[in-house]
């Protein structure tokens, strides 16, 4: 990572290698001194990576170790190195903040989070920071925040937070998201592909619908129905008709509700009728399974596939497509009559 690697230049750890070598700072613990208010990462930084016995904790055992005094960080934000840098368009300058302030959300400091601390204090918005988008929440350290979509990934942008927002990692930098799902990602042959592996199917393949659907939604919220429609219709080009369970047809409802929020009626019956037909396979061979008395009935497939009829019926009445209505509706109250005794049973449990 500190060398150059093809094109990209090495990255901006400053630490010498004696200072994170085996057995150097394997871990880092939290130790809470009650200072006041955020402190200077920089300052934090220099703590924990001193050599200096007096920056440390002495153990019964004689051993000497760095500790980390404070879990509240901050970083002040130069407005011209940020825009300079490309990290923010002119007209997103007013939304800047002069201080990104955050916790740490662990109880210690490993070697990856001690070269992400070198990185977030020496970058100085040089080189963008991106965490993926598949990671868990625990990798972003209590940036989210700060942490924006603009694809696959997320990017650290010292906008001033919006703590009114539930969850902090559905912020998008729309536009830049839209360029990149638009014009720069290459799908291949992921549609039509004749095989796709475990992880394609399990994990990307949310992921991208995902993507596809924060994008579509931030672009309408801010007033671009036209290119959310956009974001739709390719969509349905590059994206595969993948029936993986109940929770990833839930999320292709999201996806049909949009686009009938977008008035394209015809995409989005194309949509409710693949919902439709495998909300109704499931369902038909839950019924196969309660006659068989089988143990392998299960519950939640059959309410959440109950929900998602119901939901498919009052959408195309809302948008006025009467006979997909009627027929989802009559789907609907069918399966609730032959599950009945099944959703008795649940419910008093």
């Amino acid at each position: 990572m500190q060398l150059k690697m093809n094109d990209s230049e090495p990255l901006p750890i400053t630490m010498p290698f004696d200072k994170y070598k085996e057995g150097v700072r394997d871990f880092i613990s939290f130790s809470d001194k009650g200072l006041p208010g955020y402190t200077d990462l920089k300052d934090v930084f220099d703590f924990i990576t001193s050599d200096d016995k007096q920056a440390m904790v002495q153990y019964q055992s004689g051993d000497y170790a760095n500790y980390l005094p404070t879990k509240k960080f901050k970083i002040a934000v130069n407005a011209d190195d940020v825009l300079k840098n490309g990290v923010i368009t002119p007209d997103q300058k007013s939304r800047l903040t002069d201080t990104i302030k955050w916790t740490y959300t662990e109880n210690m400091v490993m070697k990856d989070r001690l070269a992400m601390l070198d990185i977030l204090t020496h970058n100085n918005w040089k080189r963008p920071i991106c965490f993926t988008t598949t990671v868990g929440p625990s990798n972003f350290i209590g940036l989210q925040p700060y942490l924006y979509k603009e694809g696959f990934t997320y990017r650290l942008i010292p906008f001033k937070p919006d703590t009114s927002l539930r969850d902090q990692l559905e912020k998008s930098n729309t536009m830049v998201m839209y360029n990149n799902v638009m014009n720069k990602f290459k799908f291949g042959n992921f549609k039509n592909a004749r095989f796709l592996d475990h992880e394609s199917t399990t994990m990307f393949y949310p992921v991208m619908m995902s993507t596809f659907l924060t994008l579509a939604q931030s672009l309408m919220q801010e007033g671009h129905p036209d290119l959310a429609l956009k974001v739709m219709h390719k969509y349905d080009e590059v994206m595969p008709n993948l029936d993986i369970d109940m929770d990833i047809t839930g999320n292709k409802y999201l996806l049909t509700q949009v686009i009938y929020q977008l008035h394209d009626t015809v995409l989005g019956n194309k949509y409710a009728n693949y919902i439709n037909n495998y909300v109704v396979d499931q369902l038909d061979y839950n019924y196969y399974l309660l006659q068989k008395n089988s143990n392998l009935l299960n519950t939640r497939s059959i309410r959440f596939g109950l929900e998602i009829l119901n939901g498919l019926a009052q959408l195309n009445k809302d948008n006025h497509q009467a006979a997909l209505a009627n027929k989802f509706e009559a789907e609907a109250k069918g399966y609730e009559t032959k599950f009945a005794p099944v959703l008795a049973q649940a419910g008093g449990q």
